[in-house]
């Protein structure tokens, strides 16, 4: 291959592989502020939660998604928002919208080492 023939094959590779990583999903938890006044138009918190992952996901993946699919959770009593399956960008605009608190990818927390301070307690 010539050398300018391998530089341009090069250059089109590295702008794939970053257009692919933009593109996968993972899982974040969006956090909404709880005494939105948009919510009551809305027939349950299901519904008003879809209608960000509405708003972020238009435009941005393959028109025929169904955007209730990438829902996996819909949170109503420690904190009120929702988990789903999200490009970087798509949390990016939903961070930007102004009843979003906050937009997290969602992570595990690993607990361990427990010692045991009296019979059934630990610390």
């Amino acid at each position: 291959m010539e050398p300018k023939t391998l530089f341009v094959f090069t250059i089109f590779l590295l702008f794939v592989s970053s257009s692919s990583e933009t593109l996968k999903k993972q899982t974040y938890v969006i956090q909404l502020h709880p005494n939105s006044q948009s919510a009551k138009a809305f027939p349950s918190k299901l519904d008003w939660h879809l209608s960000f992952l509405q708003e972020a996901v238009l435009g941005i993946e393959e028109e025929n998604e169904d955007p209730s699919t990438r829902i996996l959770y819909s949170y109503a009593s420690a904190i009120e928002g929702f988990s789903a399956q999200l490009t970087e960008s798509e949390a990016k605009t939903l961070k930007n919208l102004p009843e979003v608190v906050a937009v997290r990818p969602d992570h595990v927390l690993q607990v361990f080492d427990f010692k045991p301070i009296a019979d059934g307690l630990f610390y």
